[in-house]
């Protein structure tokens, strides 16, 4: 299996998660938990700085931290 597909499913997965945990939140509230689960996953680790690594944005990871922390 390629990594695209991988992604693909780990996508999949987050989404339905997020319909069982969330079926009525505001969908920036999806989005942010969306990003949390994903980041969580890819860093191995809870540390916002780890996240926000972990999502390669392109901000500055300190910025990217701030941002995640107040969605």
């Amino acid at each position: 299996m390629n990594d695209s597909t991988t992604a693909f499913r780990a996508r999949e997965q987050l989404r339905k998660l997020l319909g069982i945990f969330s079926p009525h939140s505001p969908k920036r509230t999806k989005e942010f938990l969306g990003l949390m689960f994903f980041g969580i996953q890819a860093a191995r680790d809870t540390l916002i700085s780890e996240i926000a690594g972990a999502l390669r944005e392109d901000r500055p990871a300190a910025h990217a931290a701030v941002v995640v922390g107040r969605a």
